[in-house]
């Protein structure tokens, strides 16, 4: 009688534990492996919902793109580890008052009308940095990402003024920053100022270039931008010799070669071998991806 409900005693423990000891479903592994972060448009686009998987991101390091769903414009915003992001893309400054502006009737008297800010979860994070700067430092603590728009002025507003463009001094006045986005073209006025200037941007900012080359040029150059984390080539039949270059960029994880108009003769085998060297960094091609 005893061996009986010893037994039964431990055939219930044995059914409780395989009960406790559950083992992991397939479906609760890829779960473990998400963390959403649900994005939502405000503003103008009211109702423009996204969601992004942040699993193994960095706070702070790994970006997210915020986009107006109605047109091109956008920013990189870098994920501060939140769960939800409400954001929203302004051509003014809504929401900051003429006291903080320091102006004497509204934006427009700053210059402030005709570009793009970014506002997340209710705070100012990002902008053209030719407008930011036209702003008191008080408002530019919290910046996070920026345009690093050198022609922008001087194509739409007139003569190119040094002022509104982004120097070395100028991150003095945006501790917080972390990311900076430009697009620089073969026929930019300040080509070669606004590349020089990423190339003495310190450690810790994050570059995010869209870059056209010129008709056969060398693109090694950009590999001494230090901070350089995303590159997005126009191809117009540059040389080879330079892409391997970038295989010394240590903060570079992503290029991606985009069509251009001598894409023909794309160096595929130098972007190959760009792979090979450095197996942590996404390369695409036209038509292709690894």
């Amino acid at each position: 009688m005893k061996k009986v409900v010893t037994f039964a005693v431990l055939a219930l423990a044995a059914l409780f534990c395989a009960k406790e000891r559950k083992p992991v479903s397939i479906p609760d592994v890829e779960t473990a492996k998400t963390h959403w972060l649900h994005i939502t448009c405000r503003g103008k686009y009211v109702g423009w919902t996204d969601s992004v998987n942040t699993y193994g991101w960095i706070v702070g390091k790994d970006v997210v793109s915020l986009f107006d769903p109605h047109a091109m414009d956008g920013f990189c915003y870098p994920w501060q580890g939140e769960d939800s992001l409400d954001f929203r893309i302004e051509k003014n400054m809504k929401g900051i008052t003429d006291v903080e502006l320091k102006t004497r009737d509204d934006s427009t008297s700053y210059g402030l009308a005709n570009n793009y800010f970014l506002w997340a979860d209710g705070k100012l994070v990002g902008g053209y940095y030719s407008e930011l700067s036209l702003l008191p430092d008080s408002l530019l603590k919290g910046i996070l990402t920026i345009e690093a728009d050198y022609d922008y002025y001087n194509n739409i507003f007139g003569p190119f003024d040094p002022q509104r463009a982004l120097s070395i001094d100028a991150l003095k006045r945006l501790p917080k920053l972390s990311v900076i986005s430009a697009d620089i073209n073969w026929w930019d006025v300040q080509r070669d100022r606004a590349i020089n200037t990423l190339k003495m941007i310190p450690s810790g900012v994050d570059i995010y270039l869209t870059y056209g080359s010129r008709s056969w040029e060398d693109i090694g150059e950009l590999a001494e931008i230090k901070g350089l984390r995303s590159l997005n080539l126009w191809c117009y039949g540059m040389p080879p010799r330079g892409i391997l270059k970038l295989a010394k960029v240590e903060n570079l994880k992503r290029v991606h070669f985009l069509r251009g108009v001598e894409c023909r003769l794309l160096p595929f085998l130098q972007a190959f071998l760009l792979g090979l060297v450095r197996p942590d960094c996404e390369i695409e091609m036209p038509g292709r991806r690894r």
